[in-house]
């Protein structure tokens, strides 16, 4: 019988397959690591993580941003009122 070899790129590939299997399964298992951040009263509509800051947009149109090392939450801004009805602005882009 003739033994059949695997090129390097079928072997990288076979490798990275077996990775993301493994990482599902600890997804799935509940076997990954995990930290809050920041505790927020309302819905999160918008969130972007970006050198080390993590912004957050609410469903309320709150914004927070935070340091994503220490948790410490560096600035909030709420939607500014725009008429005599009381209608909110809203903060659109992060």
């Amino acid at each position: 019988m003739q033994e059949v070899r695997k090129s390097d790129e079928q072997r990288q590939a076979d490798e990275k397959v077996a990775r993301m299997l493994e990482q599902a399964a600890n997804w799935r298992m509940g076997r990954c690591s995990q930290r809050t951040v920041l505790l927020l009263s309302d819905w999160v509509r918008r969130l972007r993580c970006e050198r080390g800051l993590l912004v957050c947009g609410t469903y309320s149109g709150d914004v927070h941003l935070s340091d994503v090392a220490s948790g410490e939450l560096l600035q909030s801004w709420s939607p500014e009122p725009l008429g005599p009805d009381g209608t909110l602005s809203e903060i659109t882009a992060i």
